[in-house]
């Protein structure tokens, strides 16, 4: 939480401590008439608390007059909307000018010790090919080149993502600040993703009931199953267990374990219905 900071005015006489700055030569008046007047609106809006309105105003002023008791001002307002990196690279400029008075040069000294800690940082770690790779936090660009980069952040929500040929890659939202850690890791796996395999051509076996006619009669239209040779020789077991009717096919020669070779037909025993409980 920022401690309440008091505005920064100029020094001097009435009309003069409304001015950002001192008049230049090329400067028209009615330029420096209405940087006064904004920079006025700006210290209202300042009283009130309304620092969008705030910042606008000693923004617009900026545009016209350079002055360091402005920029204080609009990184004051900057600090209390959460744009807290704009806000503290305004004021280390400010501390490092020489020619900035000691009015100026302490509170933006005081404010910037206050708002550094409060800054997060986003550790953004790249998995794969950097080639052609473009990295993205918020609305910036970063270094695609860096495997790893580390980057000043804002409190707030933000959106790291990783694009090649116009197509995201990978992304991640992370919240910094807050009731989340200031300092967080990202890690974006760009590796082209393995082709999955073809899924099998599993085909269903049809029951003895589902095969084309051709398949269950004889040339001359007897079915196949009634014909009598096929069980000739042969019993068969049925057995009934939770519910589900089994049909065993037992050969007629016991001491036969191997199946038969050779170009028999049918190859094998498709199964035989059998009621429950009574005869076939």
């Amino acid at each position: 939480m920022l401690a309440a900071v008091a505005p920064v005015h100029a020094q001097g006489t009435p009309s003069a401590a409304a001015a950002p700055a001192e008049p230049t030569a090329a400067a028209p008046e009615e330029q420096l008439e209405q940087a006064r007047k904004l920079f006025e609106e700006g210290l209202a809006h300042v009283e009130v608390g309304n620092w969008v309105a705030a910042e606008q105003a000693f923004r617009s002023v900026l545009v016209m007059r350079s002055s360091p008791v402005v920029a204080y001002n609009l990184a004051s307002a900057l600090a209390r909307l959460g744009r807290l990196i704009e806000s503290a690279e305004m004021l280390r400029a400010i501390v490092r000018d020489a020619d900035v008075d000691a009015a100026t040069r302490d509170p933006a000294q005081h404010l910037l010790s206050e708002i550094e800690p409060q800054i997060g940082s986003v550790t953004v770690r790249v998995i794969g090919e950097t080639d052609g790779l473009t990295l993205r936090l918020d609305d910036r660009t970063l270094s695609a080149g860096d495997l790893v980069q580390s980057i000043s952040v804002d409190p707030g929500v933000h959106l790291v993502a990783a694009d090649r040929a116009g197509k995201t890659l990978a992304s991640q939202e992370v919240n910094v600040g807050g009731a989340a850690p200031l300092k967080t890791e990202v890690t974006l796996d760009v590796r082209e993703k393995p082709k999955q395999a073809p899924a099998p051509d599993l085909r269903v076996l049809k029951l003895p009931s589902e095969q084309p006619q051709d398949e269950r009669t004889h040339d001359d239209g007897h079915s196949a199953w009634s014909s009598p040779w096929l069980w000739s020789g042969a019993a068969a077991v049925v057995l009934v267990t939770a519910g589900v009717i089994t049909v065993l096919a037992l050969s007629g020669n016991a001491q036969q374990a191997d199946p038969i070779g050779g170009n028999t037909d049918p190859p094998v025993v498709r199964g035989i219905v059998v009621a429950e409980g009574g005869g076939p």
